[in-house]
């Protein structure tokens, strides 16, 4: 699974799925994201199923072949083969090439399982909705929707993600690489008169959609009693960072791409990262060669 740094949005057009291989499907390429290596590693990852330098949208007759379609598919989704243990999936970016509020203030529901096999989800690790009003908002504006689990997903090995249709006159469409990019199992999968299937097998096209979940470490190592009495507060902030327990502690602050994106030295008491964008950051409190790992909220 290769990894990649930062995501924006823009996307095309799309339509149809059908249980039977369908003919006719067309694709139409959107602007594709250029994306920098990671250069610095820190507790989290943004994982990226996309292969291949042309993301696409594929139209069939009547619909959005990975969204609302003629077909009335139930679910789109998406293996991850991903060998890390002991993480979260906390949060997500999807790329969305359409999104349209019908006025019936709808949610699409975003949904992390262990898998049952290579194409069926099993468990169920998290859930989270997101109002259809605030995709078409990000659509609209070339954003990526941003999903943020209000609980996260225990990632121990491969998962699944999935993304419910809208059934109430919503409609979403969501964006994936070109054909022949994908290998299986890290391919697209479409849930149709409930039963999953890959991509391929119902529209002749080997495909992954574009996910990027974002997974994080939750083991922290901590060889010296002293930084068990480590206090992080508050972990939700509007800049000031509080600590208690260091007595002189370089803190390095990550976002959750892994770039590190601001430093601080011989900290005994607090930090300030109130210039930073709002989202999610890990803070790297490095305290007499011992080393302790905290997540924290910006939020201004």
């Amino acid at each position: 699974m290769k990894k990649i740094i930062l995501l924006f949005a823009f996307a095309g057009m799309i339509f149809g799925a059908n249980a039977q291989k369908i003919d006719g499907v067309s694709g139409k390429n959107v602007k594709n994201v250029k994306l920098a290596p990671t250069t610095t590693k820190a507790t989290c990852d943004t994982l990226n199923p996309v292969a291949g330098d042309t993301l696409t949208v594929y139209i069939t007759n009547n619909g959005y072949l990975f969204g609302v379609n003629e077909y009335n598919t139930e679910s789109n989704g998406e293996y991850f083969t991903y060998t890390g243990t002991g993480t979260q999936l906390g949060e997500m970016f999807v790329y969305f090439y359409k999104g349209y509020d019908s006025g019936n203030n709808g949610n699409v529901t975003f949904n992390v399982y262990q898998p049952l096999n290579d194409t069926t989800p099993g468990t169920l690790l998290a859930s989270q909705q997101v109002p259809i009003s605030q995709i078409a908002t990000d659509a609209d504006s070339s954003t990526m929707t941003h999903v943020v689990f209000d609980t996260p997903a225990s990632i121990s090995g491969n998962f699944i993600i999935t993304i419910d249709n809208p059934t109430n006159g919503d409609t979403i469409a969501i964006v994936s690489n070109t054909n022949g990019n994908s290998t299986a199992p890290d391919e697209a999968l479409i849930k149709y008169n409930g039963s999953w299937s890959p991509a391929k097998s119902l529209t002749g096209l080997d495909v992954s959609l574009a996910i990027f979940p974002i997974v994080c470490e939750t083991t922290t190592s901590v060889d010296n009693a002293e930084l068990t009495n480590v206090v992080i507060y508050p972990t939700l902030t509007k800049g000031k960072v509080l600590f208690g327990g260091v007595k002189n502690a370089t803190v390095e602050v990550y976002d959750v791409t892994g770039n590190k994106v601001a430093e601080f030295n011989n900290v005994t008491r607090n930090i300030n990262i109130a210039n930073l964008n709002n989202g999610i950051y890990i803070l790297k409190i490095s305290d007499n060669g011992k080393v302790l790992n905290k997540k924290i909220v910006l939020q201004k």
